[in-house]
C-alpha cells in the first residue's frame, strides 16, 4: 500500500546538514532576543488556483508552524493576530511555516540559526509597468534597439525607426535609469550610442543626441577554468550602484565552448562597461538539471577597449548532482563554501522556499498534518536550488529578510557590495514525482 504524499515526504521532517548545534547567537534585526526567534508571516503574490487573492503584507493569523527540535516529532503552533510566533531556540534545529487554501499555499524551511526576528511573505508585484519610447539618432541602419537595466527590462525587440518603444517592468517604475541605444543593418555593422538617463513613466518620450560608435572588440582572459565546465561567458556590464546595464547588443552573453584552463573571449560591447559577470555552465546531468556557477566583479582596465584577466578559480564549484524522490531533496558538490543556501520549489498548488546553511546536502519536506488541507501530490516540479555568497555577510545577517531580498539577486543591496557577489546553481527544467500514485488521505 502505498502511503499518504504528506507521510512519505520525509520520515521525521529533518534537514541534511553537517553541523545541527542549537540555534543561538547574535539577535536579529527588532523584535526577539539572542534566545529566541519571532516568525512574521505575511502575504504576497497569489499562486494561480483557486484560494482567495490577497493583498502582499497582509499579516496572516492561525499560519501553521512545524517546529523541529531533532525529536523525530514536529510541535504544531500557530501564529497569533499579528502574524507572528516566538519560538524557543533551545534544541532547535530548523521551522516550517505552512499557509494557504485552495489551490495556492506556501510552504517555508528556514535552518540558518538567525535569531530575533524573521520575515516571511510580504514580496510582491510593484505598482504597474508601462511603457517608454526612446527616439535613437537616426544615422543609417534599418534595426534599432535600446537595453535598460537588465532587471528593468524583459523584452528585447529591434525596431525598423529610431523611434524605440520599451515596455519596463514594474519593479523600476518612476526610476531613473541608464539607457544604451544600438542600430544595426540586418544585425550586422552594430553601433551604440550612450542615451543617458531616462525617467520611467507611463508616456515618456526621451530624445537622444549624439552619434552612433563601432562596437569595440574587448580581451576577457579566463584562467583556470573549472574542469568540469562544458561552456563559459564573460558578460560586460555598466554598473550604476543596484542597477547592471547590459553594454553588448544582445541581451544575453554568447556563451564559448571550454577549450582549455585558460581561454580568451573578445565580446564586442560599447564603451563605460566597469562590470564582468563571468558564467561557467556545466550543461544538463542526471535528470534533466542544469548546474552554472556565476560571479558578479568589477572590472579594472586602463582604457577602452578592455583587456582584463579574470581568474575563474573563485566561482563557486558547481553542483555535480541534484535529485529527489517525491519532496526529498538530496544535492553534492559545490563544496560548502558561500554564505547560504536558498532553494525554491514550484508546483500549480504550492510554492515550497528553504533557507539553509552553506554546509546543507539534504532536505525533506516536513510531514504536514492531514486535517489542514494541504493540496495532493503535484505532478510536475520547477525546482531552483541557489549557493548564495556575499562578501562579508552571513546566513545568519541576511535571514531576517532574506525571503524578500534573493528574489532581487542579485541586485538587493543587502546582497551586491562594490565587490560583487557570487552564486552556484542547480536547476530542474521540470522534474516528476517519482511515484505519482501516490496520493494524500
Amino acid at each position: 500500500m502505498k502511503c499518504a504524499l504528506v507521510l512519505a515526504l520525509a520520515s521525521c521532517g529533518r534537514l541534511g546538514f553537517n553541523d545541527t548545534r542549537d540555534i543561538t547567537g547574535d539577535a536579529g534585526a527588532d523584535g526577539g532576543g539572542p534566545n529566541t526567534v519571532r516568525v512574521v508571516v505575511t502575504t504576497d503574490y497569489t499562486l494561480t488556483g483557486t484560494g482567495p487573492a490577497t493583498t502582499p503584507g497582509t499579516l496572516v493569523d492561525s499560519a501553521t508552524v512545524l517546529v523541529d527540535r531533532g525529536t523525530g516529532a514536529l510541535e504544531r503552533l500557530l501564529t497569533d493576530a499579528q502574524g507572528s510566533v516566538t519560538l524557543d531556540t533551545h534544541g532547535l534545529v530548523a521551522y516550517h511555516v505552512v499557509h494557504g487554501s485552495g489551490d495556492a499555499w506556501r510552504v517555508y524551511t528556514v535552518a540558518t540559526g538567525a535569531t530575533g526576528t524573521i520575515s516571511l511573505g510580504a514580496s510582491g508585484p510593484a505598482p504597474s509597468g508601462g511603457r517608454v519610447t526612446i527616439v535613437l539618432p537616426s544615422g543609417s541602419g534599418n534595426e534599432f534597439s535600446a537595453h535598460l537595466p537588465e532587471h528593468c527590462q524583459s523584452i528585447f525587440e529591434p525596431f525598423g525607426t529610431p523611434s524605440v518603444s520599451i515596455q519596463y517592468n514594474s519593479a523600476c517604475a518612476d526610476q531613473v535609469v541608464h539607457v544604451i541605444g544600438f542600430a544595426s543593418t540586418n544585425l550586422n555593422n552594430v553601433r551604440y550610442v550612450d542615451a543617458g538617463m531616462v525617467k520611467l513613466a507611463p508616456g515618456t518620450q526621451s530624445m537622444v543626441a549624439g552619434t552612433y560608435a563601432a562596437l569595440p572588440t574587448h580581451s576577457i582572459q579566463l584562467t583556470n577554468v573549472p574542469a568540469g565546465a562544458q561552456s563559459v561567458s564573460a558578460q560586460i556590464l555598466a554598473r550604476n550602484q543596484l542597477d547592471l546595464t547590459p553594454v553588448e547588443s544582445s541581451s544575453s552573453p554568447s556563451s564559448t565552448q571550454v577549450t582549455g584552463p585558460t581561454m580568451t573571449l573578445t565580446p564586442t560591447a560599447g564603451a563605460g562597461g566597469d562590470t564582468l559577470r563571468v558564467t561557467a555552465s556545466v550543461g544538463r546531468a542526471g535528470r534533466a538539471f542544469i548546474s552554472r556557477s556565476e560571479q558578479i566583479a568589477p572590472v579594472s582596465f586602463s582604457a577602452a577597449p578592455i583587456s582584463a584577466s579574470f581568474d575563474a578559480s573563485t566561482l563557486l564549484p558547481a553542483f555535480t548532482s541534484f535529485d529527489f524522490d517525491k519532496l526529498n531533496l538530496t544535492w553534492g558538490a559545490g563544496g560548502t563554501s558561500g554564505t547560504m543556501i536558498v532553494m525554491q520549489l514550484l508546483t500549480d498548488s504550492f510554492e515550497w522556499d528553504a533557507y539553509l546553511p552553506p554546509t546543507a546536502t539534504a532536505l525533506a519536506f516536513p510531514v504536514i498534518p492531514a486535517d489542514i488541507g494541504f493540496p495532493r501530490a503535484p505532478t510536475v516540479y520547477d525546482v531552483r536550488l541557489m549557493r548564495i555568497d556575499v562578501p562579508g555577510a552571513t546566513a545568519v545577517g541576511l535571514t531576517p529578510a532574506i525571503d524578500q531580498t534573493w528574489r532581487r539577486w542579485p541586485r538587493d543591496a543587502a546582497l551586491f557590495p562594490a565587490s560583487g557577489n557570487r552564486m552556484a546553481e542547480a536547476r530542474y527544467i521540470s522534474g516528476f514525482v517519482t511515484d505519482p500514485t501516490a496520493t494524500a488521505q
